[in-house]
């Protein structure tokens, strides 16, 4: 009976249901009990050493390189002097924005290109997409842990757009584009309303995508959207729109509390995915997430159900103690967080999105996320997709969660006990990938 229901919701939704090759489940993590409750004895500062200290003996990973630090073997002219925004394109380069530069390596290591200043900003933003193409954004602000970083820029702030050799392409203002200004007009709204921009992918010299957060004025409150635009040589269009419940309008501060985020990137071929956190369904006894696969050569669409084990918010989310905060603004923000959390009862079904070609990994929000903190970072689960064919592999257990996957490849950030901040690289086993 269970299986002729989700059946008929997939005919319903008119989604192709992800399939499984092999028998895991949502519920199955590798390691034995006894080892899982020896690591949740000890600190997240505890967590951290052990995994610096045993980083060359991971399962499924096989080390390779270090960058910056203690275990750096390479030739350092132009050392990391603090590591935020940083991504790894096709070719394995790793690219990292540091001290008003933007410096390169190659896939050995090996220090191979410095790009100069961008514009005015304290910071900047680096996107690779997937044909090679490289865009470095002016970046207001930054935010994030040790396997992420989020970028805030305004729309006119001025971004480069490289060829795959790093030779410039263009040099202008995200917003200072004629066909902006007539997509909003288009539909009665301005472009002044984008709060500010997150992540910018290029997919060619004259194509980009990227993520807006647009405020919506309404009578009693301001509500906060975010929005996929794709941005080509003569027009703009709308991928998806999806409002945002967040407290005081801040992904970062949803993500941390555990109501989710929009994950999206982009795939190989012009093809762009998403999921929304808000989006996540149940049907007689499992919760559903969905990935949206848009390709934008035809205008279509491909949607991904996949189940997954929902996480109760602790009571402490749902009734929290607001005495003793001095500023109104974050009270009322505990108690609209509470408010959004009562009505979801449950965490995000995601915590975070990696992409690596027409891969996903998918890793879902667990007991064990929000334990500590950002350093409680090993034996993270992650559910993995072959995008390309609509499938659902496996779910594997990574030792730890990678700032990227690429290649082929798991590249963690860390700091080693110098407090140097350094980037490491590992050579991810095929049966990960269900090879």
């Amino acid at each position: 009976m269970k299986r002729e229901i989700i059946l008929l919701l997939v005919c319903i939704l008119g989604v192709r249901c992800s399939s499984s090759k092999t028998t895991a489940t949502p519920e199955m993590v590798t390691g034995t009990p006894e080892t899982v409750a020896a690591e949740d004895s000890l600190s997240p500062h505890e967590i951290f050493e052990r995994a610096y200290n045993n980083y060359q003996s991971f399962e499924n990973l096989t080390y390779e390189w270090t960058i910056n630090g203690e275990g750096n073997k390479h030739r350092s002219v132009y050392n990391i002097a603090q590591i935020m925004f940083w991504c790894v394109n096709n070719n394995g380069d790793v690219i990292v924005a540091d001290e008003g530069r933007i410096k390169i390596f190659d896939d050995e290591g090996n220090e191979k290109k410095l790009l100069p200043k961008v514009g005015e900003g304290r910071a900047y933003a680096v996107f690779a997409g997937p044909d090679g193409h490289l865009l470095v954004f002016d970046a207001q602000k930054y935010s994030g842990d040790l396997n992420r970083c989020l970028n805030t820029s305004y729309i006119d702030n001025e971004f480069n757009l490289y060829n795959p050799d790093y030779s410039l392409v263009t040099k202008r203002i995200l917003g200072d584009k004629l066909e902006l200004e007539e997509f909003f007009n288009s539909r009665n709204d301005l472009p002044r309303n984008i709060a500010f921009v997150g992540k910018v992918y290029p997919i060619s010299d004259t194509e980009i995508v990227y993520e807006a957060f647009l405020n919506n004025y309404l009578s009693n409150r301001v509500e906060l959207n975010a929005e996929l635009f794709y941005e080509s040589e003569h027009a703009v269009t709308s991928l998806a729109r999806i409002r945002m419940d967040y407290m005081v309008n801040d992904p970062v501060y949803s993500a941390w509390t555990g109501l989710g985020e929009l994950h999206w990137g982009v795939l190989p071929g012009k093809k762009i995915m998403y999921i929304n956190p808000w989006e996540d369904f149940f049907v007689d006894t499992e919760y559903y997430y969905t990935i949206h696969v848009i390709d934008i050569n035809n205008n279509t669409e491909e949607k991904l159900i996949h189940p997954f084990k929902p996480v109760a918010f602790e009571d402490s989310k749902l009734n929290p103690d607001t005495t003793g905060y001095k500023f109104d603004w974050f009270k009322n923000g505990l108690v609209q967080t509470a408010e959004l959390a009562r009505e979801k009862n449950i965490y995000a079904p995601v915590f975070r999105l990696k992409l690596d070609g027409n891969y996903a990994f998918v890793f879902p929000y667990t007991e064990s996320n929000f334990k500590g903190d950002y350093y409680s970072e090993l034996n993270q689960v992650a559910d993995v997709f072959d995008l390309d064919k609509g499938e659902f592999i496996h779910r594997v257990t990574m030792p730890f969660l990678p700032y990227e996957i690429k290649n082929g490849c798991a590249y963690q950030r860390s700091s080693d006990e110098n407090d140097v901040p350094i980037i490491r690289k590992y050579t991810i086993d095929p049966s990960v990938y269900g090879k």
